[in-house]
């Protein structure tokens, strides 16, 4: 989720270990990705740049997040404000835990 304001609203593309994300180029301010985006396990390094600037080198874009995926992990990234203002990109885990039938889950993230 893309969670920064900006001018022009902010388009920003987004990589993952060195390689642009290409589902993730050129997202704008209150992007949520409509479905998953599903990657093997492992480490990443997650870099948001500018849309369009030249690539990052791993762990230099304007926020960056490393993260390590083990298998059936399932993740929301969020490029928000802190409450001081200052951008920041947070990875939350998702409960994906089995509930009773007839029950429902509901996540709020506030950031």
């Amino acid at each position: 989720m893309h969670g920064v304001p900006g001018e022009g609203d902010f388009p920003v593309d987004i990589y993952a270990n060195g390689a642009i994300v290409e589902a993730l180029a050129g997202v704008t301010f209150g992007t949520v990705t409509e479905a998953p985006l599903e990657l093997p396990a492992g480490d990443y390094t997650i870099d948001i740049v500018a849309a369009d600037a030249e690539a990052p080198a791993e762990g230099e874009g304007l926020l960056t997040l490393d993260a390590t995926l083990a298998a059936c992990d399932s993740v929301t990234a969020v490029a928000h404000l802190t409450a001081a203002g200052e951008p920041a990109l947070t990875a939350f885990v998702n409960n994906v835990d089995p509930i009773a039938a007839g029950e429902a889950r509901l996540t709020v993230r506030h950031a």
